[in-house]
Formats: structure tokens, sequence, C-alpha cells
């Protein structure tokens, strides 16, 4: 009985990937992840390890595993002078504040032995991979690429002495919001082009996905550089976290900014929401062919990255126009996802109704 510590890939790991068909199924809305692509986030292979350490734990009670984390630390990790960060993530965990606190502890023990003097999650290894934990809104549908949990996970996390650090926000709007959006976008860009705005963008399609990726990674390196829990990561990391977009993405759905230069400034992609067909998947690899026959109903818009120089630019409205447009043409509602808290584009289209956060703690 207890936490224990060990290998991926030792007799725990089973157990820690399988404990979330324990916790959500029928009690809690969630997308369920892909058994095998946890199984590869922990194990070497993961290019996170060329530069990060992590631990797994989990706690046993009768012969059980009712809760698990990792702790990790990122040697690329942006850090301030002040103070040394690691991480807690893949947390889950029965509604028991003894188990929580036991596995935060022995994660902010083994963090300690590194240096760290605070200790923020949740964040699986690092922001690349998937961080955050819904605060509000558990009684919404998930979307993919939702951090999702049941409600008591933050009162286990205030009980072990966290606060939250940083939140998030997302959106839900209708067709006829983004229709009306769209038509306003698009006056916006004519007004800006007619004062001699030159700035335009292209569409990435499926099939360069991987010739334009490189231009993207440049970007994305310096729009998200003051970013919370960025990591100077390589091109070749930033190629494996983006693989499942390539699988998500269709065409129409990802574009780039192109300076009157010629240069890439900025990108935005948004995807089809498959939570639904994920949810029939149920974590097994072998029936992602269910995704062949889905049919969306709405589109995540999941992502935004624009160099700071060029944020003044009509392709800020113009990247609007593309996904939005996409989604009326689709007839899809949208949902505008995990947006910093502070100003955002989406406050025009209504009232957040779900938040994330970040909590840290130090020590």
């Amino acid at each position: 009985m207890g936490v224990h510590a060990f290998t991926w890939g030792d007799d725990y790991t089973e157990a820690f990937i399988n404990l979330p068909w324990q916790i959500y199924p029928n009690k809690y809305h969630w997308v369920p992840p892909i058994k095998l692509s946890l199984q590869m986030e922990l194990s070497p292979q993961n290019l996170f390890f060329r530069h990060g350490e992590a631990q797994p734990f989990v706690f046993v009670r009768d012969e059980q595993v009712i809760g698990r984390i990792v702790a990790s630390f990122d040697n690329l990790l942006s850090q301030s002078d002040d103070e040394i960060v690691g991480h807690f993530g893949y947390f889950e965990c029965v509604n028991d504040v003894d188990v929580a606190m036991s596995l935060l502890s022995a994660a902010e023990e083994w963090l300690k032995v590194k240096g760290v003097t605070s200790v923020h999650g949740p964040v699986n290894l690092s922001v690349f991979t998937g961080y955050r934990l819904q605060t509000v809104g558990f009684d919404t549908p998930a979307f993919m690429g939702e951090p999702r949990s049941p409600d008591y996970y933050i009162d286990l996390l205030f009980a072990a002495g966290y606060q939250e650090h940083a939140s998030w926000y997302s959106w839900e709007f209708s067709v006829e919001t983004t229709s009306v959006k769209l038509k306003r976008n698009k006056k916006m860009v004519q007004s800006m082009r007619d004062k001699g705005d030159q700035y335009r963008v292209q569409s990435i399609t499926k099939e360069k996905f991987f010739e334009e990726l490189p231009a993207i990674y440049d970007v994305g390196m310096k729009a998200f550089s003051n970013n919370y829990g960025y990591s100077d990561i390589d091109y070749e990391e930033f190629k494996q976290v983006y693989l499942p977009l390539y699988q998500l993405m269709i065409d129409g759905s990802f574009y780039k900014s192109v300076s009157p230069e010629g240069n890439v400034v900025g990108f935005v992609y948004g995807f089809p929401d498959v939570a639904p067909a994920f949810n029939e998947i149920d974590g097994d690899f072998s029936r992602m062919s269910v995704l062949d026959d889905f049919q969306p109903t709405a589109l995540v818009y999941m992502n935004f990255g624009l160099l700071q120089e060029h944020r003044g630019c009509s392709s800020v409205y113009d990247f609007g126009i593309q996904l939005t447009g996409l989604a009326v043409q689709m007839g899809w509602y949208g949902y505008g996802a995990l947006v910093k808290e502070g100003s955002s584009i989406y406050n025009s289209m209504g009232d957040w109704n779900r938040k994330y956060s970040v909590f840290s703690k130090s020590q």
C-alpha cells in the first residue's frame, strides 16, 4: 500500500495507463487518449528525454492502482532568476485527499533533489505535450485537445497547498455567431488593404504539411518564446509534437501569413472536432479507422502565432476569415480553444464557458 516509484515499462505501466478508465467513464465528460500514444510519450524514444528527466509514481491500495503522477524536469525550460521550476503531470486520482497528497509529495521530493524551488502542474513533461487542469465548465461536452478532469481535482490540489498560477479560457459559438464574425473580419481586412496593407494568408495543405513545417517551426519558436512554459525545442522534437496535428488536419484548416517581403511571419490552425469519434475509439489504436466515416459538426480553433512586429497586420483578421469561412461553409459551430487570460479576439463573440489553470507551489 502507498506510493511506488517505478521504471516505465515495468509492472505498473499498464495500470498507470489504464487508470483514467476507472475514473472518467459514465461520470465525467472527457476524450479518451490513445493508450499507445501515452505508452510512447513516457518511453525513452520520446525526444523530450534528450534534455529532460521524469519519474512516474503510482499509489496502490488493496493491490489496485488508484492514483498516478509523473514528476519531470526540463533542462530547456525557460527559467527565471528567482526560482527553478519543475513539473508534475499525468495526474489522475480517486477522490481521496490522502492519496493525492502522497502522490504530490513524492513528486515534490523527487523534484527537490533536482534543485526545484517551485512545482507547477499539471504539465505532462512540457507544454508541447499537454498541460492545464479544468476548473470551470464540467457540464460541457469535451472537444478534441481540451484538458478535462473531475471537478474534485481542484480541491485535491488546494488541500496539498497549491494555488492557481495562470489560467486559460475557451469559448463555444454558433454558426450564426460565426457568420457575423466572418462579415466583420472581411470588412476589417478590406479596410486595412485599402490603406496599403499587403500581407496575405496562404493555405497549408495536408500534402505540403511537412514541406511547410520548418518555416512554421521558426515562426512558432519566436512567437511563443514569451509564453508560459516555453522550452527551446529543436525542429525534430517540434515535428514529433505536431505529428498528431497532421493526422487531424483537413485542407482549409491551416494557414500561414506572408509579409510583403515574402517571409512567413505567422500561422493559424484548427481542426474538425473528432472528440465523439475518439470516445468510440476508446483508447484503442487499432480502431482509428472509426475516423474515416466520422462526420464532424464543429471546428476547433486551436492555435495562432504571429511574430510580435507583425501583429498589427491584416493577417490577424484574415486568419479569422479563413477558419470561420470553413466553419460557415460546413455548417459547423466552433470552439475558440485555450486562450491565455487577458484580451482575446473571441471576447466579441460572447462569454467564455470553460476555464483551465496551471497550479503552483513553492518548496
